[in-house]
């Protein structure tokens, strides 16, 4: 599992607290993901796209790097209702 943020101090706080074998937190842009193509079976996106400048290219990218048959879940922020 692979957690992605755009702050530093979001992923040092995420480092400290929550340690889990196999869990790690890594800096990196929604719009722009530096995995492979078709990589994961699930992207989990909370309450943070209705800060992304590009909708469009944020969901050009988890399709992208979600393999076939996979699950894209999203959690839509309260202003985004």
């Amino acid at each position: 599992m692979t957690g992605l943020d755009f702050c530093p101090a979001h992923i040092e706080f995420c480092d400290r607290v929550h340690r889990l074998d196999g869990l790690s937190f890594i800096y990196g842009d929604a719009m722009a993901l530096q995995f492979a193509d078709e990589e994961f079976d699930v992207v989990i996106n909370i309450e943070s796209s209705h800060s992304y400048p590009d909708l469009n290219r944020f969901g050009e990218e988890v399709r992208r790097v979600l393999k076939k048959k996979a699950c894209f879940l999203c959690r839509y922020h309260e202003r985004c209702k």
